[in-house]
Formats: structure tokens, sequence, C-alpha cells
């Protein structure tokens, strides 16, 4: 679990693992502290949902980005890079040092 803040948002990643062991609530309480606890607990609502059936497994994740003008949540999923020769790596730029290859996301407003 991480979380974090940069410019106008508060972001968390999670591996399944993490959301398997509640953690999603400790990142929600921080997020709590800098933003409207509403959109906190939106944004640790989906990721549980989100969560649900994929057991604990430690190597695939969540992660969201809750920003505050205008009030929004951004999530996805994320699973580790293929560092072998001849793949990509995607990462997320300016957000994290988790090089993740990351799925499609969704945006709620």
């Amino acid at each position: 679990m991480a979380t974090g803040i940069t410019g106008d948002r508060f972001w968390i990643t999670a591996s399944y693992a993490d959301m398997a062991n509640g953690a999603i609530w400790g990142a929600v309480r921080a997020c709590q502290t800098r933003l409207p606890g509403w959109l906190c607990t939106s944004a640790g609502n989906l990721l549980s949902s989100w969560a649900q059936g994929w057991g604990s497994a430690s190597n695939h994740g969540l992660w969201a980005e809750i920003y505050w003008a205008p009030p929004h949540v951004n999530a996805g999923r994320w699973k580790p890079v293929d560092r072998r020769p001849g793949r990509a790596i995607v990462a997320r730029p300016g957000r994290s040092s988790c090089p993740c290859i990351l799925a499609a996301g969704l945006q709620s407003r």
C-alpha cells in the first residue's frame, strides 16, 4: 500500500493483498486528512468493489487518484512490468517510481 499527495491530487496504490487485508481503509483515512471525507470514501468504495474476487495476489492491484478541483476520482488496475528483452515498460510518469502497466481506468465526476 502506498499513498501520497502530488500537486492537485491524493493518490493510492494497493495490491490485491493490501485490499484483502483491509489496508485500503487506512489509506482512506490518510486521504481524509487532506481532502473531503466523502471523496476519499468514494475512492475506497470503488477500489474495494473492484478488488472483490481477486483474492490476495500481491503482484497485481489497483490505483486511484483523488482530485479536489474539481472533485473527482480516476482509478484503474495495475500489474507488474515484463522486464524481458524486447518488452516495453509502461509507467505512470511523474506519479510513481513503480514501473507498472496500467489497464483501462475509470474517470467519474
